[in-house]
């Protein structure tokens, strides 16, 4: 994700949910929900413009409204799986209307 598009998504999460980085993890999760269950580095890589803790409370916050859920630890590392919700559908259509690509 270009800085641009972070900041952008960033903003918009301030407001949205009171963190800056709840949307734009919710944005780089709904572009790899096909990879299966997803652990802090791998968002870490695609989010290169975020903390690593600050993506721990993003997920934790999306797992409070039901939008991800984490799995068992496994090997030392907390593992989270996006979650049918309405919410993905808010994102994508959000997302994009803030500029994101249209293929997340």
């Amino acid at each position: 994700m270009d800085v641009d598009l972070f900041e952008t998504l960033s903003a918009f999460s301030g407001k949205l949910h009171g963190h800056k980085y709840v949307f734009p993890v919710a944005v780089w999760l709904l572009g790899h929900q096909s990879i299966g269950p997803i652990t802090q580095p791998e968002i870490r890589t695609g989010l290169i413009h975020a903390e690593s803790n600050r993506i721990f409370e993003a997920l934790e916050r999306l797992a409070e409204i039901g939008a991800v859920r984490e799995l068992p630890r496994a090997n030392g590392r907390r593992y989270f799986e996006t979650s049918s919700s309405f919410y993905w559908e808010y994102v994508e259509a959000q997302a994009k209307a803030l500029g994101a690509p249209a293929e997340l």
